[in-house]
């Protein structure tokens, strides 16, 4: 949050299955120190949802866009509700995506089924309120998923901790690991969303 940005560039991307959205890594260069990777779920919004984006969300507007269609937006994806609901069924589904360098999966906790319940019924999806440099989605009153903006690659503290308590300890005072989605580069080690 202190270091000046020098310049930025895409250093992956895909598309976001059963949505109109792609998943794009940013490598942010800075003045000073190593880069910094972010993920954003991006997508372009036009019309009737751009007006209705401008109206309730409009601190996903990263850009005016002019298309074919006329005025509109490109914004952050998780503003859309049938966007979260496709990174949620990347979970559900084990889906796996390559990208240009690299791939995204959906990986499932032992107890996902458990946890989610019904799948014919769809949960409704919140964004988290609190201000973090993390995103949460919150289905129902089931699920969350927290989308680690600043990509790290490795093992994540939050889901590995969370995992062996559920899966191998069988811990049940906290809440259960139910899934994760990981970018996993060509080369290096893969970080989770």
């Amino acid at each position: 949050k202190t270091r000046r940005i020098r310049g930025t560039r895409v250093a992956d991307w895909t598309a976001i299955p059963n949505s109109h959205a792609a998943a794009v890594l940013v490598e942010v260069q800075f003045e000073q120190g190593e880069p910094d990777n972010y993920l954003l779920p991006l997508q372009l919004t036009f019309g009737k949802d751009a007006e209705r984006l401008h109206e309730t969300a409009p601190g996903s507007i990263i850009s005016p866009a002019i298309s074919r269609e006329g005025p509109g937006f490109l914004n952050d994806a998780v503003a859309d509700d049938g966007v979260c609901a496709a990174l949620l069924s990347m979970i559900e589904q084990r889906t796996a995506v390559p990208a240009r360098n690299g791939a995204i999966r959906g990986v499932q906790g032992a107890g996902y089924e458990t946890i989610r319940g019904n799948t014919e019924a769809p949960l409704a999806v919140h964004r988290g309120s609190a201000e973090q440099s993390n995103t949460s989605l919150i289905y129902g009153h089931r699920l969350i998923l927290k989308l680690f903006r600043r990509q790290q690659p490795g093992p994540n503290p939050d889901c590995e901790i969370g995992r062996y308590l559920t899966d191998r300890a069988h811990f049940d005072g906290v809440a259960p690991f139910a899934g994760a989605i990981e970018y996993a580069p060509a080369e290096g080690e893969p970080s989770t969303w």
